[in-house]
């Protein structure tokens, strides 16, 4: 006659039937306790392995000017893969930017000089870092 659902995540629920979106990357354990009108309980439990965005939105361009818009390398979905690298190569092959767990704060300035990189076709290598995700690898353009 009553339902208690515990989320994992300090929410819970008292419906039949509840619908929850977690807010943060990570695992999670739910669970039930089930009353009859007896006030007698039953209690059940799944863990799930991992909750996560199924992909990542990589830029394909950004435009680093100091404008306030646009300025850094940001990758969407991000936070759920808190263990990923990041490489970046210019056209001939030459690291030019490098981070474990990158978080989004790359302003198109080399990594070991500083210095702005010129506009132009850069090539990315972006490893999540998580079992059962694949890297991925494509291209970025910087335009100032």
């Amino acid at each position: 006659t009553s339902y208690v659902w515990e989320f994992g995540d300090r929410s819970t629920s008292t419906d039949t039937d509840p619908s929850h979106t977690y807010t943060s990357v990570g695992d999670y354990c739910v669970t039930l306790i089930a009353r009859d009108a007896l006030l007698c309980a039953d209690t059940v439990e799944q863990c799930s392995y991992s909750v996560f965005q199924q992909e990542l939105e990589i830029p394909n361009t950004f435009t680093p000017n100091g404008d306030g818009r646009n300025d850094v390398f940001q990758i969407l979905g991000l936070e759920q893969f808190p263990n990923n690298h990041l490489a970046i190569y210019n056209r001939w092959g030459n690291l030019v930017y490098e981070k474990d767990k990158y978080d989004n704060t790359w302003t198109g300035n080399n990594y070991k000089s500083g210095d702005p990189l010129p506009d132009g076709a850069y090539f990315y290598f972006f490893t999540p870092g998580q079992i059962g995700q694949e890297d991925v690898a494509g291209d970025v353009v910087i335009f100032r």
